[in-house]
Formats: C-alpha cells, sequence, structure tokens
C-alpha cells in the first residue's frame, strides 16, 4: 500500500479507520502546507465512514512574518470544508525567531496537549520520506534500537494519542493525489534552507542515496519497522522486570548487583520512557549505572538532565521528586482534621475519640529536635530516627510533628512517646495521617523501620 508514486487515494485510510475509538474528536493538525492538506482533505471526504467529530487545530509559533496570513488561510479552509477548526496562538513568551526545529516540535505537541479529552486523538500527516529521514537523523545522534524505530504509528499524548496515518506513502503520491482536488496549499520557505538538519538530508543527502539506490526511502522505513519490531520485544522483557521494580509511579527499585550494566541500562529507558520524560544523555545513563553498581545505603547519587531530576536513596530511584513544602508553624491542635495543617500536607486526624483533652499542637520539625520512647527513658536524635527509617530527606520537612509542650509525641501518625500510645488506646482511638504527596505516603507507608503503636 502506497508503494508506487501515484496510488494513493483515501479509501485507503479506511482499515486504519476502523481502529479509531468511538466517538471524542479527531483532530488534524494542520498546518496549511501540502501534507497536511492531503490529509485533511482525505479524512473530510471520509467523515460519514469515521467513529469520531473531525475537527483542524492550527498551531501557530509566531516566529514566521506571514504566520497570520497562514492561520487564515487554514481557518478559510475548514470554514469552506464544514469542519471545526481551533488556531492555537503564539506562546505568551515568544518563540526566538532562530529556534531550532526541536523546540518547535516540542512546542506544538505541548500545544496540541492543552485540546485532547480522554479518546481524542490528533493527527499528523507525517509520510514516508518523515520517516525516513527520522532514522538517519537518529542514526546521526547515536540512537539506540528505539531512536533507530523512527517515529511510531501511534503514541500517547496528553490524555489522549498521536497517530501517523499517512507514514505508509509517499509525499509525491500524496502531492500528486493533492493537486488532482484543485486544492490550494501553502509553502512555508524554511522547508528549502538546508542549514536545518533535517532539510540537509532532505535536500543533499537522500537524493544522492535514491539516485544510487531508488528504493532508498522504502529500505529505510523497513530497517525502522525491524528495530520497531525488536524494541517491542525488548520493552515486552522490560515492562515485566519494571513490573517487579516499580512499587509505586516515579519510583524505581534498583536491581540487586547480579544485573548487569547494559540491562539496567535497558531498564533505566525503558522505566524514563514509560514516565514520558525527554531522552536522558547514554553518557550520564552510564554514569548513573556505574554508581549505583557500587552505592552505599546512604550514597547521594544525582542525576539531572532537559529539566528532570533522579535522585538515589536507599536503594530507590525517585524521578521528579517533589520537595515537601515545609509544614506551618506549630498551631494548637485538637484531634479534628481542621485548619492546623494546609491542604497540601494531607489530613491529620483522630479516629475513634472526639477530642484531645491536653492541649497539643502540630507544626514543622526544628533544628536539634530530641525525643523519648519513655518519660524517664533515653533522648533519641529525630533527625537519627529519620535516617532510621528510611524517609528520603526531600520529603522530612513535610512531616507534621505532633507535641505536648516541648516532648514530641509523634511524627506524622508515627508514635514516638509510649505513654502518649497508651493514652490513645486506652480509649480506643487511633492518630492518622494522610499524606497528600503520593511519593510521600509510599515513603511513609513502606519505610524501612517498623512501625511502633
Amino acid at each position: 500500500m502506497g508503494h508506487r508514486p501515484h496510488s494513493f487515494e483515501p479509501s485507503a485510510l479506511l482499515p486504519w479507520s476502523q481502529g479509531l475509538p468511538s466517538g471524542g474528536t479527531c483532530w488534524v493538525a494542520y498546518s496549511g502546507g501540502p501534507d497536511s492538506s492531503a490529509l485533511l482533505l482525505a479524512l473530510a471526504s471520509l467523515r460519514p465512514q469515521l467513529p469520531m467529530q473531525l475537527a483542524a487545530v492550527h498551531v501557530e509559533h509566531g516566529v514566521h512574518a506571514d504566520a497570520g496570513l497562514w492561520a487564515a488561510h487554514c481557518a478559510r479552509a475548514c470554514q469552506r470544508l464544514d469542519l471545526p477548526f481551533r488556531h492555537l496562538p503564539p506562546p505568551a513568551s515568544p518563540l526566538p525567531k532562530d529556534s531550532p526545529e526541536a523546540q518547535l516540535r516540542r512546542w506544538r505537541y505541548d500545544a496540541m496537549k492543552t485540546l485532547l479529552e480522554a479518546g481524542d486523538v490528533v493527527c499528523t500527516a507525517h509520510h514516508r520520506e518523515d520517516q525516513a529521514e527520522t532514522l538517519l537523523l537518529n542514526l546521526m545522534r547515536g540512537s539506540g534500537p528505539a531512536g533507530l524505530a523512527a517515529m511510531p504509528h501511534a503514541r500517547p499524548l496528553g490524555r489522549g494519542q498521536l497517530l501517523r496515518p499517512l507514514l505508509n506513502f509517499s509525499r509525491a503520491s500524496l502531492h500528486h493525489w493533492l493537486e488532482q482536488q484543485d486544492e490550494t496549499y501553502l509553502q512555508d520557505p524554511s522547508n528549502l534552507r538546508t542549514d536545518a538538519d533535517r532539510n540537509y538530508l532532505r535536500h543533499e543527502i537522500l537524493p544522492r542515496l535514491r539516485a544510487r539506490w531508488p528504493a532508498a526511502d522504502r529500505a529505510l522505513v523497513q530497517s525502522a519497522a525491524h528495530c520497531a519490531s525488536s524494541e517491542k520485544l525488548l520493552q515486552q522483557d522490560m515492562l515485566q522486570l519494571l513490573g517487579r521494580q516499580t512499587p509505586a509511579p516515579g519510583i524505581l527499585k534498583v536491581p540487586s548487583a547480579s544485573l548487569d550494566q547494559e540491562r539496567l541500562l535497558l531498564l533505566l529507558r525503558s522505566w524514563l520512557r514509560s514516565l514520558h520524560a525527554a531522552p536522558a544523555p547514554r553518557r550520564q545513563l552510564l554514569s548513573l549505572c556505574a554508581q549505583l553498581a557500587t552505592r552505599g545505603d546512604d550514597d547521594r547519587i544525582a542525576m539531572h538532565w532537559a529539566g528532570h531530576e533522579l535522585l538515589h536513596h536507599r536503594g530507590l530511584l525517585w524521578f521528579d521528586p517533589a520537595k515537601a513544602e515545609p509544614v506551618p508553624e506549630q498551631a494548637p491542635w485538637d484531634g479534628r482534621p481542621t485548619a492546623a495543617l494546609s491542604a497540601s500536607h494531607g489530613r491529620m486526624e483522630l479516629i475513634g475519640a472526639e477530642r484531645l483533652k491536653a492541649p497539643l499542637s502540630l507544626g514543622p520539625r526544628q533544628a536539634g529536635d530530641r525525643f523519648q520512647r519513655l518519660a524517664d527513658g533515653p533522648h533519641m536524635q529525630l533527625k537519627d530516627w529519620f535516617r532510621e527509617r528510611g524517609l528520603p530527606p526531600w520529603q522530612r520537612d513535610g512531616l507534621p510533628v505532633l507535641r505536648s509542650g516541648k516532648r514530641i509525641l509523634a511524627v506524622g501518625d508515627e508514635l514516638l512517646y509510649q505513654p502518649f500510645a497508651d493514652q490513645l488506646a486506652a480509649c480506643d482511638a487511633q492518630l492518622h495521617w494522610s499524606p497528600k504527596d503520593e511519593g510521600m505516603a509510599w515513603a511513609w507507608k513502606h519505610a524501612a523501620a517498623p512501625r511502633t503503636r
């Protein structure tokens, strides 16, 4: 399908359309150029057979002088086709005029995410030559199997999906069909410049490859498909391992040292991909693997890239962990789940008793805090208890401390002062704290030290 230069017909998309979810909206990413014009026109001709409402979205970068005219052209075309049309304007802080294509592409996808409801899809007009160019670009970047698989036919995007229904069709077949429809379209002059890597491949390298190997595009796309197939099998293996190593979203149990470095590298890449993180540089990942192989429990290991952060603590890797907002200053508390804590710190309540008789207060930990298990027992540094309990350092300021005067009774709902625990048990009452942050809730429940009730 789509192998002959002029073989494209909209009916060729009918088998693909049967896999679309019912209901929701099928948005076509419409730039006004020939490729997206062909896609929009083809799907518009199939509208009665589509299981979704068809609409178009035009994302304006604001980096070209004629951007406003292009948006107006797209609006008129959709009005003529009687299609809903959304124009997403440039960002509040305009992108620089010399923004690289990768930055513009990220911004386009981020902008389109805002449109998608659950069950919606957005379709782009990437075709066979785009796929060949992507493979060559990733090859020049030293990519592994995932990068050499080039662009997938479908992937998640926000609450919906990104689909590429034209990857099996050549540019020539799409343009030939479009010319037959006598449809006007736009030409972006920046596509002719060869300073951008993709344009250089398009205008300088691929024509030479085709001159020597006429089926070069098809061969490159076939290689990408083989890589995608191998990557899929690899990911199935990795997903099984991830199922055993990810106790909570954004948390990875570092496997034992018996896992070789390459396998650990694959596991990390699969985990980060499952979190929709930006690809991490191989050199940094290899350095991280080496550090993890010789780690101690309290070793501080961190990795930063593309706005992301990985932190290691007690055999766990945390992805973009939220630094806890400090607990508000001490405030009186009588057991009711009221304003002693802000909403960001979760809910602290007394279950099984209406009120606490003694005047107590909830507040943050303080420098030099010490507590006693028994009234006449030895003191212990609260920071040592945190360490024994295995709580990540970035969460500790978000733990509410319950006090009677200067005496620490509990941290969260962990009862540290035994006479207070006995007092609650005598009236069949329990202290209960529900952290709002998912990572903190998991750490609080599964920290290494035993709970003492």
